[in-house]
């Protein structure tokens, strides 16, 4: 078999202004912010089951009661017996602690999640990156004292390469525990995940 010989096609485009690039983006934030409207999805599937669409979990500049809307919904699927209750997480990159409302309804006794190591490489960001960085936290701008050396350099880090210990106000040395709470909800449950995930 013989291959053909490589071909040498020149293109020419425009290049997006920042402008142009970041535009899609800002819609999709400006849809999201400060509206009151339903970011999930229920639906009663035709066996019964119970599916949940969760597209974002980023939800902290969110006019709408997420968590009155998402606790009423998996109580009605607990005390109807829904067979199973279906997560879409697909597209999902992350945002608040949604899970942890939903964990409750799943649960008969508390369970103590497994404690975190929060660790960062710097302690306040470079000017000059500032105007660029949004999020609900303005705390990780200079992270001030929360920041501190390790005793003992980060066994995994790459030669030349500090890591800070980073504590916050919400970190318990035991690990956050979820109690039981609402109706707990009995059925099977499935996550539906995929490479957006974090």
């Amino acid at each position: 078999m013989k291959l053909n010989s490589p071909k040498v096609e020149k293109v020419s485009v425009v290049p997006l202004t920042y402008e142009e690039r970041i535009a899609p983006i800002k819609q999709r934030e400006d849809e999201r912010k400060g509206g009151d409207e339903a970011l999930f999805e229920w639906k009663d599937m035709p066996d019964g089951s119970a599916y949940l669409k969760m597209p974002t979990w980023a939800l902290y500049d969110s006019k709408w009661n997420w968590k009155q809307w998402l606790n009423t919904h998996l109580d009605e699927a607990a005390s109807r017996n829904a067979p199973s209750l279906i997560l879409d997480l697909r597209g999902n990159e992350g945002g608040d602690d949604v899970g942890n409302e939903i964990l409750p309804h799943l649960v008969d006794a508390p369970i103590t999640l497994s404690s975190m190591r929060r660790m960062v490489r710097y302690r306040n960001v470079p000017k000059e990156l500032n105007s660029y960085l949004d999020t609900w936290d303005n705390s990780f701008r200079n992270w001030g004292g929360a920041a501190k050396d390790l005793e003992e350099p980060w066994p995994t880090a790459p030669v030349g390469v500090t890591y800070l210990k980073l504590t916050r106000y919400d970190d318990d040395a035991n690990g956050d525990v979820i109690k039981p709470t609402g109706k707990r909800f009995t059925g099977r449950v499935f996550v539906l995940i995929d490479a957006t995930n974090s």
